[in-house]
């Protein structure tokens, strides 16, 4: 069984939720499994993280995505790098997309 593999996001649009994130993908045709966008007090810090379903998913997005622009957002360019784990190498927790289970 391959190993999930997380992504960061950064520089988006405060009003860029884990919703549009899940159908962006979707419509990109990338297999997104789980994202989270990370909030102070219920607001954006404009940043997250994308989890795919294995380590070839998430480099292709990475090459084929950085820098070009967000369907569907004001101008905005993905942001995107590998994600780096918590000390104890565990991703930070992501809201799942239908069909797909996030094991943690």
């Amino acid at each position: 069984m391959s190993r999930k593999s997380t992504v960061w996001i950064g520089d988006l649009d405060s009003n860029i939720d884990e919703d549009f994130l899940i159908e962006t993908f979707r419509l990109l045709g990338e297999p997104l499994c789980g994202v989270k966008i990370i909030r102070k007090n219920s607001e954006s810090l404009c940043y997250g993280f994308l989890e795919f379903p294995d380590e070839e998913s998430a480099q292709r997005v990475l090459h084929r995505y950085n820098g070009k622009l967000i369907p569907n957002s004001s101008s905005k360019r993905f942001k995107l790098n590998h994600a780096n784990h918590s000390k104890d190498g565990v991703p930070h927790l992501l809201v799942s997309v239908p069909g797909h289970s996030i094991s943690l």
